[in-house]
């Protein structure tokens, strides 16, 4: 029996909603803008099921395939294949980019905020 190699494409939430997607019960959640390698077959059933929201709130025709393919190709956004092992590192490095963005503009919130204290307040009456 033949080994089959899989192989994850990226795939982009190219919209300005968080788009939610399901493959075998689990649910799969891309904010906006969100880029995300994943197994080709996942990335082809998450790019069909935007595109068929982006044009159905558009009010088009979801089988126009010129402005269909257009919408996937935005999905969709690089046509290389990458190993699994490959994809996982890419993934893993992007969310510990977030994570550490996250936590700098939270350290940066809470350091601008100043207190002022009074100099020998306690010692008031």
């Amino acid at each position: 029996m033949a080994k089959v190699e899989v192989k994850s494409v990226l795939f982009k939430n190219f919209t300005s909603e968080e788009f939610v997607c399901s493959w075998d019960g689990v649910p799969y959640r891309f904010a906006a803008g969100k880029e995300m390698y994943v197994e080709d077959w996942k990335a082809a059933h998450f790019a069909k099921h935007l595109v068929d929201r982006v044009m159905h709130k558009a009010g088009m025709i979801t089988t126009n395939m010129i402005e269909r393919n257009q919408f996937l190709a935005q999905a969709l956004p690089k046509e290389e294949a990458i190993t699994v092992e490959e994809a996982l590192d890419t993934n893993v490095r992007a969310e510990i980019a977030e994570k550490v963005a996250t936590i700098k503009e939270t350290k940066n919130k809470k350091s601008s905020k100043v207190v002022a204290e009074e100099e020998f307040a306690d010692l008031k009456k």
